[in-house]
């Protein structure tokens, strides 16, 4: 699937592939994941507007999301009620969107045209 579809298919709604709920073996295994550390910083690539962002936030994990849909990571934000802000990315061709203490950002971009 090009980004173009991907795109396509949130801006038409067409939202059968998104899962509204926590993955259940995430919360099954977090804790040996993370093996006792905390304040982690979590890539999660592709993320759409996954509810699994907003949960390892609130277990104090700083995660940093990738998606090319701009439709997805707004929702996101409105939908877990967190304030944000939103930034331009040049470089990436893109738009960076962040709560405002920063424990979630969100690249809005190809995932492949991003540098460290």
């Amino acid at each position: 699937m090009d980004n173009q579809l991907w795109i396509k298919r949130w801006n038409d709604r067409d939202r059968s592939f998104h899962d509204q709920r926590i993955h259940p073996m995430l919360q099954k295994h977090h804790k040996q994941v993370v093996d006792g550390r905390s304040h982690l910083t979590v890539l999660v690539p592709m993320c759409g507007k996954s509810w699994e962002i907003k949960w390892l936030a609130d277990q104090g994990h700083t995660v940093i999301g990738v998606e090319v849909a701009q439709r997805a990571i707004e929702e996101f934000f409105e939908e877990q009620n967190i304030p944000f802000t939103s930034s331009p990315l040049p470089a990436a061709e893109g738009t960076l969107f962040q709560s405002e203490d920063t424990k979630v950002q969100i690249y809005c971009c190809d995932f492949f045209k991003m540098s460290p």
